[in-house]
């Protein structure tokens, strides 16, 4: 399960000391020998100049930046090494978020891969964390999995937390300013397993992570192709679908085909899930600045 690494140390690398650390200590593709040595992780923390360095560097070379990068923004992969990844990623607070950015909150979520993760700055999130049994799960929407709780925890800067490939689920709430985390990324031997998402009350899959991308991109076909016959449909899945953030999709592709509908929009904020408020009021809000 998920387990916080505790350690005191004060002394700071750079990242290209850290990049060398992790080339020349391959055991790391093991738990126990990441965890042993998460204070290296730390020391690259304690340095509060290497990331802003990092980004300086990149806009000289901006045509270039993130080329190759396969992670969902706002993730920044500062190196790809010969067994694993370091990623910087950025949380912004709930109301810096455009609507496609909200995937990364309230949502029960797995991951195919190990990492070893590290609070850089800011208020960081909150996490709620289960565990469950990958081999037991078949993988289809609506399918009952047990999620064991584990904890509800917050992510203060210097907070170093282990996280185990397609065993620990966590539900991330948005911190209450920006906030950046420092991970080294993990991959498991052999094929990548799916993820999924979950409804952590319900105990149940609601889908795979990487049916999202292809929902949000028929979504925003759909809402710029204008197609009147498509409405009715989409009311239907803004209503019942049982993942919210496809429901949240749903109700921005008909707010914004059917601007100024104070009916469409009370329906929309009477959905039972804060993710699907959040969506109505930035589409809203686009809407008013246009």
């Amino acid at each position: 399960m998920t387990c916080t690494v505790y350690s005191q140390t004060r002394a700071e690398s750079s990242l290209e000391e850290y990049i060398d650390f992790c080339e020349s200590h391959p055991e790391m593709r093991r738990p126990e020998a990441a965890i042993a040595h998460a204070d290296e992780l730390l020391k690259l923390c304690n340095n509060r100049t290497f990331l802003a360095r990092y980004f300086t560097e990149q806009l000289r070379h901006l045509a270039d930046f993130q080329k190759g990068n396969d992670y969902k923004p706002p993730t920044f992969v500062l190196h790809y090494g010969s067994y694993y990844a370091i990623r910087a990623v950025v949380w912004l607070p709930m109301e810096e978020l455009a609507a496609d950015e909200l995937l990364s909150y309230y949502d029960g979520h797995d991951h195919n891969f190990d990492f070893l993760t590290c609070s850089y700055s800011g208020s960081g999130y909150r996490t709620v964390i289960y565990e469950y049994d990958y081999d037991r799960v078949v993988g289809y929407p609506g399918e009952e999995v047990e999620l064991r709780f584990k904890e509800d925890t917050t992510f203060p800067v210097g907070k170093l937390m282990y996280y185990f490939a397609s065993k620990d689920v966590h539900t991330q709430y948005p911190p209450d300013d920006l906030s950046i985390s420092v991970n080294l990324i993990l991959p498991r031997p052999g094929e990548p397993k799916l993820q999924y998402f979950f409804d952590v009350d319900k105990q149940t899959i609601i889908g795979q992570v990487n049916e999202l991308s292809l929902r949000t991109n028929i979504f925003k076909a759909i809402q710029t192709l204008e197609d009147e016959n498509s409405i009715e449909l989409l009311l239907h899945i803004a209503r019942s679908h049982p993942c919210f953030r496809t429901r949240g999709l749903a109700w921005e592709a008909v707010l914004a085909m059917e601007a100024g509908s104070v009916d469409f929009y009370s329906q929309a904020m009477s959905d039972k899930h804060p993710y699907v408020h959040e969506v109505v009021r930035a589409s809203l809000g686009r809407q008013q600045a246009a």
